[in-house]
This record gives C-alpha cells, structure tokens and sequence, in this order.
C-alpha cells in the first residue's frame, strides 16, 4: 500500500470546513502509527474524529485511539451467518457492535 502521508494531513489542513471520515479500502491496513497521526491531525481540526472499516482489525488498542480522539465507527458488515459468510473475520465483527457501544464509541453499520 502506498500513500503519501505529509500530503494527507496537508490536504487536512486545506479542507478543515469539510466533514471527514478516515476511510477506502481498508483503513485500519495502514501502520497504526499512520492512524493515528490521522486521527489525531482530524482531532485537532474538527474534535472529533470518524473511520469507515469492516471492522476485522480493530483491537484493545485501536479501542483506547478511538475513545482517545472521539471517534465515530462506521462498520461495514454484511450481517450474521451465511450473509457474512465469505467475509473473513465475520464473526468477530457480530460481537464488535456491542462491544464499542459499551465503550461509549458512536457506532454505525452499512
């Protein structure tokens, strides 16, 4: 995966009116580190942050980020079963939705 990281949080800077969302692809494929930075960058302009991911990589540490930089979850999933059955990491997912809102992480599905 490449991207050019300077020029993404230059391009923040440039559309600080707008609404963003960290999303395409899969976002949360990126080094952490660059998520960050995002979401941190997205944090100092709006106070608030957002992610559309299929939700597969988030873990205990991608939870503290989130409600570190006040970060709305958009979660891509197909539903239960066989709906999901050719998504990798499904199963995780169905059990994700309760866990963020029990964190008080804004959570949303598509």
């Amino acid at each position: 995966m490449q991207y050019n990281l300077k020029a993404i949080l230059k391009r923040m800077d440039e559309f600080k009116d707008l609404e963003m969302t960290l999303h395409g692809g899969e976002a949360l494929a990126m080094p952490k580190k660059d998520v960050i930075k995002i979401l941190a960058k997205m944090y100092k302009l709006k106070g608030k942050t957002a992610i559309q991911t299929n939700g597969t990589l988030i873990d205990d540490e991608y939870i503290k980020i989130f409600k570190k930089y006040k970060t709305s979850v958009g979660i891509s999933y197909d539903g239960p079963g066989e709906l999901s059955e050719f998504r990798p990491g499904a199963e995780k997912v169905a059990g994700l939705f309760e866990r963020l809102a029990k964190e008080r992480i804004g959570v949303s599905t598509i």
